[in-house]
């Protein structure tokens, strides 16, 4: 291990988590705009801004996690979004987040074997 107690091969990239609460009509008002929404998550991906999103619980909360300068990026990402101007979201927090990666040295060998499961939805 380095100094940081970091195991070799394994890297810490500081990113930003977006939580975003829906107002108690947040479904009315995110109908409508879900098409945008989502088309604008896709670009933002396909840019390498966006790394995950989605709705936590019985769409009671978003969380996204974006790969921005600082803190005022990531929340003028989240305010410029259309379930923020529609009122879908009534809250937002944005907090630091430490993205776990593997880099070069941690990455899987080809022929090694692992096991992929899916994750059932409460």
């Amino acid at each position: 291990m380095n100094s940081g107690e970091i195991p070799e091969g394994v890297e810490i990239e500081q990113v930003w988590a977006i939580e975003a609460d829906f107002a108690p009509d947040g479904e009315a008002r995110r109908r409508p705009v879900r098409p945008a929404h989502l088309a604008r998550l896709a670009q933002l991906m396909r840019e390498g801004v966006v790394i995950v999103a989605g709705a936590v619980g019985n769409v009671e909360s978003a969380f996204i996690v974006v790969r921005v300068a600082d803190e005022a990026a990531a929340r003028g990402l989240a305010e410029d979004d259309v379930y923020w101007t529609s009122g879908a979201w009534s809250s937002i927090r944005i907090r630091p987040y430490g993205l776990v990666k593997f880099n070069d040295a941690g990455q899987v060998a080809e022929g090694d074997a692992f096991e992929v499961r899916q994750v059932p939805h409460g």
